[in-house]
């Protein structure tokens, strides 16, 4: 294990140009890299781009230098132009494996200290005058090489589940339009088959799902988030009528098979009125909507005042139910197994570079 300075192992690529109108579809900026994501899903741009662009190559690695602390180092997905509110890294081979250069660049160790050095308070930016100057541990090129290997193996099983992680989303999605987007329904209103209430207390609960873990929870932001919760766990566990969550304040996204707490004084706890139907349908209803609120006060009630639901028989609604269920268990098996690589993943590099965890 030697100690090298950044700009030994590390060249930034500073080429600049203008962007020509037939660049505008390829471009990359900030907002299309995603915190501790190798890989950009999305690029181009519907606006004007103003001023310089870098010159990236596909296999570049693009910085986020702006805002430092949100992580973001990418693998350029094609040639094109990137954010000038970005660095442009490429190895030097010599000291430092290709596929192990993109590694290190999205790693902690790389992170905690090109954060440390960052200047500005609103918009922390990361300067090549000071991150050229910092020290890191590297490995040989033999473990490096080896390293790349598996962990880039990790990555690409973790990146496969994601993806069946969200075909169960889609699957469910498409089994809700499938059944019930159809005029064979009359409608309701949503307050006529769902009572509301003011909790007294702040509710945390857990989303894991398993045989012990068996009430909707449901909680609304930007849009509609299932969870779940059993009876030990929560002040509203509604065994026998299942709750929904409803938060005009809540923004945050969160996702089955995580953690998430419920902080609100605008929350709403609704309850099917009868208590033979499923909440779950309720909810991909309610998701149906896509509802987004942009002011925080009162919009559940033109939502549950005035919007539509399908009035669909219980026995439809159980064997949605069930359908659910069966599809969520599978989708939280699956993150189950994100985690348990990504803790691999994170020892693993840890190890390499010789971090403390």
């Amino acid at each position: 294990m030697s100690k090298y300075k950044f700009e030994s192992f590390a060249i930034n690529c500073t080429q600049k140009k203008v962007p020509e109108l037939s660049e505008y579809s390829t471009y990359v900026g900030l907002e299309h890299m995603d915190t501790k994501s190798i890989h950009v899903k999305r690029w181009g741009s519907d606006v004007p781009l103003i001023g310089e662009k870098l010159i990236m190559h596909k296999g570049d690695i693009l910085l986020g230098k702006r805002n430092a602390y949100l992580r973001r180092a990418s693998i350029a997905p094609h040639n094109g132009l990137f954010s000038a509110h970005g660095m442009i890294l490429r190895p030097r081979e010599n000291l430092i494996d290709y596929d192990f250069f993109a590694l290190f660049i999205a790693s902690d160790y790389f992170f905690d200290e090109a954060i440390r050095i960052s200047v500005g308070s609103l918009s922390p930016t990361i300067n090549w005058k000071d991150l050229k100057e910092l020290e890191f541990n590297l490995p040989s090129l033999e473990v490096q090489k080896n390293a790349a290997k598996v962990l880039w193996s990790i990555i690409n099983t973790i990146d496969a589940y994601r993806d069946q992680s969200k075909k169960c989303d889609d699957l469910i999605k498409a089994r809700f339009q499938e059944l019930f987007d159809n005029d064979s329904f009359d409608e309701v209103k949503f307050c006529d088959v769902l009572d509301y209430e003011q909790p007294t207390k702040y509710i945390v609960k857990s989303t894991k799902y398993d045989d012990s873990y068996t009430t909707p929870v449901l909680t609304a932001g930007k849009s509609f988030i299932l969870g779940y919760t059993n009876e030990k766990e929560g002040i509203y566990p509604g065994k026998e009528n299942p709750t929904i969550i409803f938060d005009d304040f809540t923004t945050e996204s969160k996702y089955v098979g995580f953690d998430f707490k419920v902080k609100s004084s605008a929350m709403k706890i609704l309850r099917t009125k009868n208590k033979e139907e499923s909440v779950l349908f309720y909810f991909y209803a309610l998701q149906a909507l896509d509802y987004k609120p942009t002011n925080h006060q009162r919009h559940w009630i033109s939502i549950f005042s005035e919007k539509h639901v399908k009035k669909v028989p219980v026995k439809d609604q159980k064997l949605f139910n069930d359908f659910v269920l069966k599809t969520i268990y599978t989708k939280t098996q699956l993150e189950d197994s994100i985690r348990n690589l990504e803790t691999l993943y994170k020892k693993i590099i840890s190890k390499c570079l010789k971090e403390e965890d």
